[in-house]
């Protein structure tokens, strides 16, 4: 996640479900949710890289901020993205070879159309 330590409560963000949510806070993982033979067999560092790599959305939905695409955009191309169900554009392209690829642009060709700033998806 870009600038990560700027991030703050309610900010809206783009995270791998492709759909515009608000950060709500960092919270580190709950070791009594893995084998302890696996966290065992990272070395202090490691541990503590996996352990703090979580953070929720305001919806109570977790993610990696290391492996999950998360992405700071506006609180207006949240609302616009949300008003008109944009994320659903991808089902169009899930059986396309590039499916990202093919909803990326046709994210962007909306955004003049509406006169909205492309941010990302």
């Amino acid at each position: 996640m870009k600038n990560i330590d700027a991030v703050k409560s309610g900010d809206w963000l783009f995270t791998c479900r492709l759909e515009p949510l608000q950060f709500s806070h960092f919270e580190p993982k709950n070791t009594e949710d893995y084998e302890e033979d696996f966290l065992l067999s990272m070395n202090e560092d490691q541990l503590s890289n996996f352990l703090n790599d979580h953070f929720v959305t305001t919806d109570g939905a977790s993610h990696s901020y290391k492996n999950c695409t998360c992405r700071v955009i506006s609180e207006n191309y949240a609302k616009w993205f949300i008003a008109n169900n944009v994320y659903n554009l991808f089902d169009q392209f899930e059986a396309e070879p590039d499916p990202f690829f093919l909803y990326e642009k046709a994210v962007k060709s909306l955004c003049p159309e509406f006169g909205i700033q492309f941010e990302g998806v």
